[in-house]
């Protein structure tokens, strides 16, 4: 499993050192930039900021639901008018890449982003994937967000052990401030013992997030 999870999330990682790719993320409409937005220092030591790009890009999950939640990772299948801004960041070793977007939906909308999330994280119990001349297979297991609060909140994390005791995570955090979506993902291949970062991650950028956001009443 090893070669073949490193060339699935240090393809990507390899984009990003090199600027970042040809695809690029999802149409939206640019706002003024949100302060809620991650920097490096955010992130665990090695992160650097990256061109705005799809961090799950050239991975076509056999699954439907799965396919749909990474599309949804990279900012697809949200409204193509509404507003958003992105911040995406790199680390080189062990390979991985971190998004995060922050749309402005509406309420109503918002809510419908969080409950179709949740809907395809319960339809999508593992990702298999073509990697290489193998086939991913990462199995979904918790993906612990203590302080965001659950009922506008929807997480999972994908993973795949190899021999060594390294590990290969897609992980995801949908979270809704008001009006305002907020999505945290990417994926990365994580030391004997290392966890991902997407979790802290959101963490930080939802409290970040509720303290500059006004929320509609």
């Amino acid at each position: 499993m090893g070669r073949f999870a490193c060339l699935a999330v240090c393809a990507v990682t390899a984009l990003c050192a090199a600027g970042c790719g040809t695809r690029t993320a999802a149409p939206v409409r640019a706002a003024a930039p949100m302060p809620a937005l991650l920097t490096a220092a955010d992130l665990p030591a090695g992160y650097l900021p990256a061109a705005a790009h799809d961090v799950f890009g050239g991975i076509a999950p056999l699954d439907r639901d799965c396919a749909a939640l990474l599309g949804l990772a990279d900012g697809r299948g949200l409204r193509p008018s509404a507003p958003a801004d992105v911040a995406v960041f790199y680390q080189l070793s062990p390979g991985a890449t971190l998004a995060q977007r922050v749309v402005r939906l509406g309420d109503r909308d918002a809510v419908r982003a969080v409950a179709g999330a949740r809907r395809l994280i319960e339809g999508c119990a593992e990702i298999e994937a073509p990697a290489g001349e193998g086939m991913l297979g990462l199995r979904r297991v918790e993906l612990a967000v203590p302080r965001l609060n659950d009922a506008d909140t929807a997480a999972a994390a994908y993973r795949e052990e190899a021999a060594d005791g390294a590990r290969m995570t897609y992980e995801l955090v949908a979270h809704r401030v008001g009006g305002v979506l907020l999505l945290v993902a990417g994926p990365a291949m994580l030391r004997e013992g290392q966890s991902g970062p997407v979790a802290h991650a959101a963490e930080v950028a939802a409290a970040r997030l509720a303290r500059t956001t006004k929320v509609s009443p």
